[in-house]
């Protein structure tokens, strides 16, 4: 799970290798969806340097207005 997680979001996911697409096995799609979900909740987003940072700030500020209005953001 983490591969998966750390594949899509590194670098605050802005990598040209980031997974954008993730195939799970037919028979647990549902539970990948929902720990990959707990863990992306459970990461630490904060400032670039903070060194319990794991989600840092977007490029730009319209890469950032294009992740507020994407509707695949799970919003809690």
């Amino acid at each position: 799970m983490q591969i998966a997680v750390n594949g899509a979001l590194s670098s605050t996911g802005q990598r040209c290798t980031a997974s954008s697409r993730l195939v799970a096995v037919a028979t647990m799609p549902g539970r990948f969806v929902e720990q990959f979900i707990e863990r992306t909740y459970e990461m630490v987003v904060g400032h670039a340097l903070a060194p319990k940072t794991q989600v840092g700030p977007v490029a730009c500020a319209g890469q950032l207005q294009k992740n507020l209005e994407s509707p695949d953001i799970p919003r809690g």
